[in-house]
């Protein structure tokens, strides 16, 4: 929780998004197609059943399933433009930064 200098709380959430393409076509060599059988295997191994994805989904997926649903039912898509949206929240996280004690 982050406390404004009026003491007004905000509570924060960070985090990042990003395309993912893991497939056999952008794997360059026997170590990328190790790697990304490693990885598979935790999510394969470490995840409930009703959240597995196929193999083919988890090397390769699309734009509109690289954001969970729920942001796109809150925030909508337009909020999530990397061209400003991102320079806006560097802005704000050095804001918030130059603010703390």
């Amino acid at each position: 929780m982050y406390i404004t200098p009026e003491g007004k709380e905000i509570f924060i959430v960070d985090g990042h998004v990003h395309f993912w393409d893991g497939s056999p076509e952008n794997q360059r060599n026997i170590h990328g197609k190790q790697f990304i059988d490693c990885f598979y295997a935790y999510h394969a191994n470490l995840s409930p059943k009703e959240q597995l994805w196929p193999k083919e989904k988890f090397e390769k997926y699309s734009a509109d399933e690289a954001l969970p649903r729920s942001v796109h039912r809150r925030a909508g898509r337009r909020r999530h433009r990397p061209d400003d949206g991102s320079r806006r929240l560097l802005q704000k996280r050095l804001r918030l930064r130059e603010a703390l004690p």
